[in-house]
């Protein structure tokens, strides 16, 4: 039997110090800074990192459009889990959900309650490298079947 399932990826983070403002929570742009670091960690383990991207393939990820719900803040110390999940995947577009999760029990607030949730839009972009100008962003490129095949929503699984 065949089933679909959701490829969900998880990645752990402590908030720090330089993570917060002046009332000791997480800076609001600091969440987008923790979905960054969990979509670098996956494509990190598929051997996908950026700089292999840009300099093997002359290809970049670049943010085209960007939300953030905010539901609880998160504290100095907290440690978070960030859950990525892919929400669509074609040409050169990728689509995430990233939900921010406090990762331990917390006086404060039941585990896993979720802190935040982002959808990001992804899209690749060929570069070229002129000496005289310095590095150019082009068109739109489509994504190789390894990248197609990580991030499509839904994967056959056989049970």
């Amino acid at each position: 039997m065949t089933t679909h399932k959701q490829p969900i990826w998880q990645h752990t983070l402590r908030v720090y110090y330089e993570d917060t403002d002046a009332g000791g929570v997480v800076y609001y742009a600091n969440y987008l800074k923790f979905a960054e670091r969990a979509r670098s960690e996956i494509l990190r383990k598929e051997n996908m990192q950026p700089s292999i991207l840009e300099k093997k393939l002359g290809v970049v990820f670049v943010v085209k459009k960007c939300s953030c719900n905010y539901l609880r803040p998160a504290k100095l110390d907290d440690l978070l889990l960030v859950k990525t999940q892919s929400i669509a995947c074609s040409g050169a577009r990728i689509e995430l959900a990233h939900n921010i999760l406090f990762a331990e029990t917390n006086p404060e607030v039941k585990y896993a309650t979720t802190v935040a949730e982002i959808k990001v839009t992804l899209a690749l972009l060929a570069i070229d490298k002129n000496e005289n100008s310095g590095v150019t962003i082009g068109k739109p490129k489509r994504l190789s079947k390894d990248m197609l095949d990580l991030f499509q929503p839904s994967h056959a699984v056989n049970q």
